[in-house]
């Protein structure tokens, strides 16, 4: 004997016995289930699957600012939650999530659980869900690992200038990572606006990710480089 739930499914309450041998012998079940939902505790948008929520109501909500997050969600999660209901998924499906992710490294890894994390606080902002979020309490496999670059010296930098000296805009990048110490996401989307002759001060306020450029997020990592002697001279 069974009642049809939010998404038309039937959801199987009893097997018909002793104790259960007619529709009425399983109405208290079936007002258990639904009492919830009666109430309004329980929103019927919460019947919805993950990744129609995600696809359909997150994604529009954040790719104004956040491009990015349509990539993490179309290679690392869109063919994983199709069978996934929003008020089903728990603590559990998230570690799941995380751990069956390969070839990415721990910092992806963090940026997923950030989306996923997003998308249920969204969802309780929206009457959607109530409780706890489920992605609160997943951690995140392995360890960040620290980059640690070759670093050159003074006379290996003059020879690559010199390598370079009629090349354009090659040695310009060169001396600008040579010389500010940006990271590679914050080097491609430069521009020669950022850079104020009359001060001698270079301006980051981007950064690039994959192939979306968005400003930089941290505080810190906006920052002013006045060009140094070493570098005019070149």
């Amino acid at each position: 004997m069974g009642l049809f739930d939010n998404a038309g499914c039937i959801k199987r309450l009893a097997l018909i016995s002793d104790d259960y041998p007619n529709k009425r012998s399983v109405l208290l079940l079936a007002e258990k289930i639904l009492a919830s939902v009666n109430t309004g505790l329980q929103q019927p948008e919460s019947a919805m699957l993950l990744a129609d929520l995600i696809g359909n109501v997150y994604l529009p909500f954040v790719l104004k600012e956040l491009k990015a997050y349509n990539d993490i969600f179309k290679y690392h999660l869109k063919n994983k939650l199709n069978d996934v209901r929003l008020r089903d998924f728990r603590t559990v499906h998230g570690q799941r999530q995380l751990r069956g992710i390969t070839g990415v490294n721990h910092t992806s890894l963090l940026r997923i659980k950030s989306f996923l994390s997003g998308t249920f606080k969204h969802a309780k902002r929206q009457g959607f869900l109530d409780g706890v979020n489920p992605i609160q309490d997943v951690s995140v496999p392995g360890r960040p690992v620290k980059f640690r670059g070759p670093v050159y010296s003074i006379d290996e930098l003059h020879s690559l200038f010199w390598a370079l000296e009629d090349i354009e805009p090659s040695k310009t990048i060169v001396a600008l990572a040579a010389f500010t110490g940006l990271r590679i996401s914050e080097l491609q989307p430069l521009r020669w606006s950022d850079y104020n002759p009359a001060t001698g001060t270079l301006h980051v306020q981007r950064s690039i990710w994959r192939t979306h450029i968005q400003a930089t997020k941290l505080r810190r990592a906006k920052a002013s480089f006045r060009s140094c002697r070493r570098c005019s001279g070149l």
